[in-house]
């Protein structure tokens, strides 16, 4: 049975409450592959780990988005931003069902960097690859998540249309040139509590 939930660019409607602590650990991975075209079927970059979060200056790389440590996720938001690296294309059809609300394209940032989807229910253990982009890392720099500016934020939704806001600690990044690409597949040291409709609609006011 297709269980596929609109993430929050595709509906106007979102519950918020106690069934997001479920996916209170989930992490926002970024993996890049040194290639031209990457294929959705990658062994997990967190089982054993870590990914490749560093890259070489000059690289071709598909940079990809997973997420890790959830319970169970049917929808993530997350934005992008990529400095002087040329933007090549985007695939986002790594899940059953998967649709798209919005997808990054130059020049990124927290609007036109947001990817905003929805998917047939995936659960954990283990890793699910949301997609890719496909860079050219020209200069040493890096690719980051920043701060979606849709509503709420970067966030995963749940089987029952329950958003999970993402703690910025646990957003992925990939670097060339500098070392500094962030691996965010290792244990939680800090709970990340869901939040409530008022934090959330605070942010937008």
């Amino acid at each position: 049975m297709r269980t596929a939930i609109v993430a929050i660019a595709l509906v106007g409607l979102i519950c918020l409450g106690s069934s997001a602590l479920a996916n209170s650990d989930t992490r926002l991975v970024m993996h890049g592959i040194e290639t031209a075209f990457g294929v959705c079927e990658i062994a997990d970059p967190c089982e054993p780990g870590p990914p490749t979060v560093d890259v070489p200056v000059g690289s071709t790389i598909a940079a990809y988005l997973l997420i890790h440590s959830h319970q169970s996720v049917a929808g993530v938001q997350t934005a992008f931003e990529w400095g002087q690296w040329v933007f090549l294309f985007g695939l986002w059809d790594c899940q059953v069902g998967q649709v798209s609300g919005v997808t990054p394209a130059p020049p990124g940032g927290p609007t036109a960097g947001t990817i905003a989807t929805a998917f047939d229910v995936i659960t954990g253990p283990g890793s699910g690859i949301i997609g890719r982009m496909h860079l050219v890392a020209t200069t040493p720099g890096c690719i980051n998540q920043v701060l979606s500016s849709y509503p709420f934020g970067n966030h995963v939704v749940d089987d029952q249309a329950w958003v999970t806001e993402i703690w910025v600690d646990y957003w992925g990044s990939i670097c060339a040139g500098s070392g500094q690409g962030m691996n965010t597949c290792g244990p939680s040291s800090t709970p990340v509590e869901p939040s409530t409709w008022g934090g959330i609609k605070a942010q937008y006011n």
